[in-house]
């Protein structure tokens, strides 16, 4: 049946239109439809039979909405679940509104858009910024547009399409843990520009897992160095020494992660004095080894001292 809000929505996207009554469903090109499915889970087969039933049972429901292919069938923008429906309940036709239109980022913005107004399972919020990302990156609509038209937070769609950009950067650059950075700290990284600094960062910011306010410091103080590649590459070299007893090294010289920060082996020798302390009756046993670890936690404390208090 004819659905005028979805006919208002058709006229509000300014794409010409019509509508088909009896439309053979064997002009649906199922892979192409399925494969443009607005959600990551194209059919919830609960949903389609819980359709079938209903059609079965009488019940009218919207026209489908579709356009042409280039062998002139129909690729389905909204209604899968509808379609399935239709050829379980063994109904061979449907209504159509078959929009005349072949740009592809306007038929991807009606799929997203179609899929907020009508569909029958609400795409989550990630599934919904994935849609955003990949309709600002045909490069045709504005954050703002991509944001309004999916009713998404303008920033947060922004930090993650800086975020995505970033870590598909480092990834041409080379760099193998793009993928295991946090999106705030892919989005700190990208206020780096010279690409030699940006791996340098990069990799200071995973060797000595860099938080959040000290890889503001970083890049901060990189991107004012950028005048220079040495002076950027000795402002690294610095903050690598600051940070160096966070890092060790190989054999070779090469940088690796090291197994626990200097506040993390403090806390765990503290640990290990407060739980001797509340046995008294094992003190004396082991009074040298007691001794020893009140000295390991010192000597890490001083360390610690060095570049700020541990709370």
């Amino acid at each position: 049946m004819r659905d005028l809000r979805y006919e208002q929505f058709l006229n509000k996207s300014g794409v010409p239109w019509h509508y088909e009554e009896i439309v053979p469903l064997s002009r649906v090109d199922e892979v192409e439809s399925f494969r443009n499915q607005a959600r990551l889970q194209a059919i919830d087969h609960d949903v389609v039979t819980k359709y079938a039933i209903e059609m079965l049972d009488g019940v009218q429901f919207p026209a489908l909405c579709a356009h042409h292919a280039k062998d002139k069938r129909l690729i389905i923008i909204s209604g899968n679940h509808r379609y399935k429906a239709y050829l379980e309940a063994d109904i061979p036709v449907a209504d159509f509104y078959i929009v005349d239109a072949y740009q592809e980022h306007i038929l991807l913005r009606l799929t997203f858009e179609s899929n907020l107004l009508e569909s029958p399972i609400p795409p989550s919020t990630e599934v919904r910024y994935h849609q955003g990302i990949t309709l600002y990156r045909l490069g045709i609509y504005s954050i703002e547009d991509t944001a309004k038209a999916l009713r998404l937070d303008r920033t947060t769609l922004d930090t993650k399409i800086n975020a995505q950009l970033m870590s598909e950067r480092l990834t041409i650059l080379g760099f193998k843990y793009a993928g295991k950075f946090t999106q705030t700290t892919l989005v700190l990284l990208s206020r780096i520009k010279q690409d030699k600094a940006l791996l340098q960062t990069a990799s200071l910011a995973r060797e000595a897992r860099l938080s959040k306010e000290e890889l503001v410091e970083v890049t901060d103080k990189v991107k004012d160095a950028s005048r220079s590649e040495k002076e950027q590459a000795r402002v690294v070299a610095n903050f690598y020494m600051q940070y160096g007893d966070r890092i060790g090294t190989t054999a070779h010289g090469k940088y690796h992660i090291a197994q626990s920060t200097p506040r993390q082996r403090f806390i765990n020798n503290l640990n290990s004095i407060l739980s001797n302390a509340q046995k008294p009756e094992s003190l004396a046993p082991y009074e040298t080894v007691f001794l020893r670890k009140i000295q390991r936690a010192i000597d890490v404390l001083v360390k610690v001292n060095r570049y700020g208090n541990p709370s």
